[in-house]
């Protein structure tokens, strides 16, 4: 029963209405209160166009954190996103509830929302790495990310595939989160990360 609940809060975080859709049973019912007020949505269909609604106008949405875990015969989950809208704006969404689980469908869902909420601005600073290899790489990334302030973004463009893996590995080691990771037609990579401490 866990994974079903896993499974819908991947699928909300990662904007994939089919995901919600296949884990919500026929007769389900969502009950949310959201900074407006009180909404309701029913059935499997009307409550991943709610979820969908919600975050499927931003630009980008990143998963900061998330849990699940059973309470009293039903089922808590809670996730943090880091959203961006189309203007580049930075907020934070945090959403925390309750599900009831039945032959492995969602079939009750209670959930309260914290709104968007703004974040403070960021600098973003940009890192050409070059054809940097891993015993390179390694140092000049952490003197780099050194020299931006805690919750800026170092933005790491290199040619080394390698740094695929290595990179976000070692960012996370660091206490640092990745926030994307782009290739390029050229064969470079941009790997986004903020400075965590």
């Amino acid at each position: 029963m866990q994974a079903v609940v896993e499974r819908l809060v991947d699928a909300i975080s990662s904007r994939d209405t089919a995901g919600v859709r296949a884990v919500v049973g026929t007769e389900a019912r969502l009950r949310a209160m959201i900074p407006p007020g009180p909404v309701q949505s029913d059935g499997p269909d009307e409550i991943a166009e709610r979820f969908g609604g919600w975050l499927g106008w931003l630009a980008s949405v990143d998963v900061v954190s998330s849990s699940v875990e059973e309470f009293a015969g039903r089922w808590r989950f809670s996730y943090r996103l880091r959203v961006r809208d189309e203007d580049g704006a930075t907020m934070l969404l945090e959403q925390q509830g309750f599900c009831d689980v039945d032959d492995e469908h969602i079939s009750g869902i209670d959930l309260v929302c914290s709104g968007f909420r703004p974040v403070a601005a960021t600098t973003t600073h940009a890192f050409d790495a070059g054809a940097l290899g891993c015993d390179g790489l390694a140092p000049e990334f952490r003197r780099r990310i050194s020299e931006v302030g805690v919750g800026d973004v170092l933005e790491v463009t290199v040619k080394d595939p390698a740094a695929k893996e290595d990179l976000p590995s070692l960012a996370r080691l660091g206490g640092h989160k990745i926030l994307s990771t782009e290739a390029h037609d050229d064969g470079r990579l941009t790997i986004t990360v903020e400075r965590g401490r």
